[in-house]
């Protein structure tokens, strides 16, 4: 079986509409967080749009795992073991963050818009009012 790697159009429209999709999961996830790991995730969240903006090179794959790990350590020392569902939820989420990072082919922009449905579910754990019924639903 032959492989073909086709490009991917849209690749800018794409980041930037998956950017908005985890900021909108993180705006409504911020109370759930602590500050310094939600601000951390802000943080990757802008930094894969400013890539995106002025059409960058994506890190290498050693800092953005050096990073991953450090990013791991300080969602477990500020989140703890306690609270596994919110625990999930940030490593999720911060999974799905650094993979839109690194993403470079089409099976991984589909790899992230998959686990993008999951994280729009996630916010369902936590709020389950008419507005995020309302937001959550144009998002996917």
């Amino acid at each position: 079986m032959q492989t073909t790697h086709k490009s991917i159009n849209n690749l800018g429209t794409i980041n930037v509409c998956l950017c908005i999709i985890y900021a909108f999961v993180l705006c409504f996830l911020v109370s759930e967080l602590p500050i310094i790991f939600s601000v951390l995730l802000a943080l990757l969240c802008s930094w894969n749009l400013l890539i995106t903006h002025f059409n960058k090179n994506k890190p290498s794959p050693l800092l953005a795992n050096c990073l991953a790990g450090v990013s791991l350590l300080i969602l477990f020392y500020f989140v703890g073991f306690s609270d596994t569902v919110t625990l999930f939820v940030a490593m999720l989420i911060l999974s799905s963050l650094f993979k839109l990072l690194q993403a470079t082919t089409k099976k991984h922009y589909q790899t992230i818009t998959l686990l993008s449905f999951f994280s729009l579910s996630t916010v369902y754990l936590f709020s389950q009012t008419i507005i995020t019924t309302l937001v959550i639903s144009v998002l996917y």
